[in-house]
């Protein structure tokens, strides 16, 4: 169970390298190791270095999917590959991805994609499903913060 532990834990930490703009270091730690969840990390990464190469970078997810599905941490590699989807403006497949996981993360990963496509009715669907799960984690209330900003800003065009 550690090496479950490890391993998830290593991909948070990635992630939040990714937030931080630190794409080098990323590809540079990760490149080298095992498993699907890397390889989306690289990928992400990648995508979010130079978005104009999206197009290649995308090819491989479809593989990383596959082998997601067995992996130790499969919800984070579902996660990572709707996001880069989603960061490659590929909205189908970052809801696909996203809808076809079960954690909290990929509910507002999709909640996120569906503002980003102007469907606040359906964002609205997907915030009250996030919210029967657990209106108190952290990721829930991101979640609601994005959707009522996004509602403020569709009344203030009105």
């Amino acid at each position: 169970s550690s090496g479950i532990t490890q391993s998830t834990g290593d991909v948070i930490m990635y992630r939040a390298y990714l937030a931080e703009g630190k794409f080098n270091l990323v590809i540079g730690e990760t490149e080298s190791r095992h498993g699907p969840e890397f390889r989306a990390l690289v990928i992400l990464a990648k995508i979010l270095q130079n978005p104009t190469e999206k197009d290649s970078i995308c090819a491989e997810v479809g593989n990383i999917l596959n082998e997601g599905a067995v992996s130790v941490c499969p919800d984070q590699v579902a996660l990572l590959c709707a996001n880069i989807y989603l960061s490659a403006g590929d909205f189908d497949n970052a809801l696909r991805v996203a809808n076809s996981c079960g954690s909290l993360e990929c509910s507002a990963l999709a909640l996120q994609t569906l503002l980003q496509i102007n469907r606040v009715d359906m964002a609205t669907k997907e915030f009250k499903k996030i919210q029967e799960r657990d209106e108190d984690a952290t990721v829930s209330q991101l979640a609601f913060a994005a959707l009522n900003v996004s509602i403020g800003e569709a009344k203030s065009v009105q």
